[in-house]
Order: structure tokens, then C-alpha cells, then sequence
């Protein structure tokens, strides 16, 4: 019998980097993950990109003409202004727009250490049986435990050897699955955790971890 769980998460931790001039720079999860919460999971940054003396205004994409332009007022409406560009609330100049000004790309260090809580349960509703769910111990059991709570990205990619050097350029899309095979009148039941990279540059098949 076959019944679909639940998956969320939170994540903790910071990244790193160091300026042009050597000096260490701290980032931390308003930087680094965006959305704060996917329902498809969390997206990490390894790189950003920085444009100093950005200011909120007025600057949208290249437009010749109102038709070139999207309406969603009051953020943007449809109006190419004299400017060549769309009437859009947004940071300026974007990246897409910054013409003449420089735009700092940073490669982030220290990713590997962010954490991942990952908790998971299924219910087999016919069955009225009882959650069975990987967040019951204190303290939180961390990875490679087939009860594991607690992940870092260097845990995850890992597990398909991933290299985040690597990656640090590109990204990687990493799935995580927790399979429960049950008997529904035991009470305890720990799941099989699948990873698969999913990305066009995955060169391997998935794997279980028992």
C-alpha cells in the first residue's frame, strides 16, 4: 500500500567572503536563501552578485513603446518611460541594467557547513494507523543516521560526490526523498533516504541510502 507523507524544512547557518581589498565578509540566510520558503524545497546561493550604490526607483527591462511593457500596479505599470526603460519599482540598476555600472560577482565559501532540518512522516489513512515520522528523538539525530534530522550541504551532495568547487559556478538540484515501507501495527518505522541530482550535469544513477 502506498500513501504520500509530508516533507518540510528549515536551514540554518552563514557564508563567507572576501572582498577586493582582503577583508572578510559575513552572509547570512536573508542573503542566501530565496525564497525563505519553497514548498519545492530551499535554493542556496554559491555566488552573488553585487552592485553598489543600488537604490529603489524606477528602472524596469529595455522597452521602445508602452506595449513593451507588463502592467501589475502599483509596483509596474505598462509605460516606457524617456528613459528607454519600463516604469517598475524595483533596486537600480539591476543587473540587467546596470550598463556603466560594475557589477562584483562573489563566490561564496563556507556552503558546505549550512544545515538543512529536514522532517519527514507518512500516515497510511486506510489503515488508521499511526504517523510514522523521523522527528521523535532528543536530541536530533544528525547524518548518516536512518533517523536523521540534521544535513549540510556537504552532507547532501556528497552523497553524490559532488565537489562544491565544482558547482560553486553553475548550482546543482539535489532531490531528497524518505521512503517508509511499514508495518502499520508496529509503532517505529525509519525510512530509506533516496538522492538524486536532477540538474542536465548529473552523471549518476540515484542513490538509496540504508
Amino acid at each position: 500500500m502506498q500513501n504520500l507523507g509530508y516533507l518540510y524544512y528549515r536551514v540554518e547557518g552563514k557564508a563567507f567572503s572576501r572582498d577586493a581589498a582582503g577583508n572578510r565578509l559575513a552572509w547570512d540566510l536573508g542573503d542566501l536563501v530565496y525564497p525563505e520558503m519553497d514548498p519545492t524545497g530551499p535554493f542556496i546561493a554559491t555566488r552573488v552578485f553585487i552592485i553598489r550604490g543600488q537604490r529603489v526607483d524606477y528602472c524596469g527591462p529595455d522597452c521602445s513603446a508602452n506595449i513593451d511593457c507588463p502592467s501589475n500596479p502599483p509596483r509596474q505599470m505598462a509605460e516606457c518611460m524617456s528613459n528607454g526603460q519600463c516604469r517598475q519599482l524595483r533596486w537600480c540598476p539591476d543587473i540587467e541594467n546596470s550598463r556603466n555600472t560594475p557589477v562584483e560577482e562573489v563566490r561564496l565559501q563556507g556552503i558546505e557547513s549550512i544545515r538543512f532540518y529536514l522532517y519527514a512522516g507518512v500516515k497510511f489513512e486506510q489503515l488508521d494507523s499511526d504517523y510514522f515520522i523521523n522527528e521523535d528523538d532528543d536530541p536530533l539525530e544528525t547524518y548518516d543516521d536512518d533517523r536523521a534530522i540534521v544535513y549540510t550541504v556537504g552532507d547532501i551532495i556528497g552523497e553524490e560526490n559532488i565537489n562544491l568547487d565544482d558547482i560553486s559556478r553553475t548550482g546543482a538540484l539535489m532531490n531528497v526523498e524518505f521512503w517508509y515501507d511499514c508495518n502499520a501495527n508496529s509503532n517505529d518505522c525509519s525510512p530509506d533516504i533516496k538522492y538524486d541530482r536532477m540538474d542536465p550535469e548529473s552523471r549518476s544513477a540515484p542513490v538509496i541510502a540504508k
